[in-house]
């Protein structure tokens, strides 16, 4: 499912859970609710709607998520099954979660090196990147050997590339 069917069903839901303080709670069933909806065997029946029915699958989820549900939610992952939405929870969560980093000025990234950093030296990019970006960074540490050294930063839109393999690509193209 796009982007565009999931993002005003979590509109819909930031803005209720805004209302009614509950963005944790939300965030969790929905982060729940997703990872539900990405596994092989729950993809496979909701692409198969011959045999379960909007409510069974919506029964379905239910019971999984029960511990992180109250009424509201139910109501919401109802709202969802009865419109052929389930699929679309990974992006609906994603969404939703993005909502909230930008309430709480908050962005997530990542770093990918051709070694582990150390916790120090992702927070020394953390920091330098929140003094430029004026949100508050917060990275993961991903590992590729193929970039011989350096490192690639992601965050949102922006891509810094000062990997050795990217320098190495970067001066063939001047050949």
């Amino acid at each position: 499912m796009s982007s565009a069917i999931a993002r005003p069903y979590a509109r819909a839901a930031f803005e209720y859970a805004m209302e009614k303080n509950a963005l944790p709670a939300w965030q969790a069933m929905l982060d729940a609710a997703a990872v539900t909806a990405e596994d092989a065997r729950v993809i496979q029946m909701l692409s198969n709607s011959e045999k379960f029915s909007n409510t069974q699958m919506a029964d379905f989820f239910c019971e999984i998520l029960q511990p992180l549900l109250n009424v509201e939610m139910k109501n919401f992952i109802r709202l969802l099954a009865s419109y052929k939405r389930l699929p679309a929870l990974p992006d609906i969560a994603k969404a939703f979660k993005q909502q909230c980093d930008q309430k709480n000025r908050t962005i997530a990234g990542e770093v990918v090196s051709a070694s582990a950093l150390n916790e120090d030296e992702l927070q020394k990019i953390a920091k330098a990147l929140t003094q430029r970006l004026k949100l508050t960074v917060t990275l993961i540490n991903k590992i590729d050997a193929k970039l011989l050294g350096g490192a690639i930063i992601r965050v949102g839109s922006m891509v810094i590339d000062g990997s050795v393999l990217g320098k190495l690509r970067r001066m063939m193209n001047f050949i």
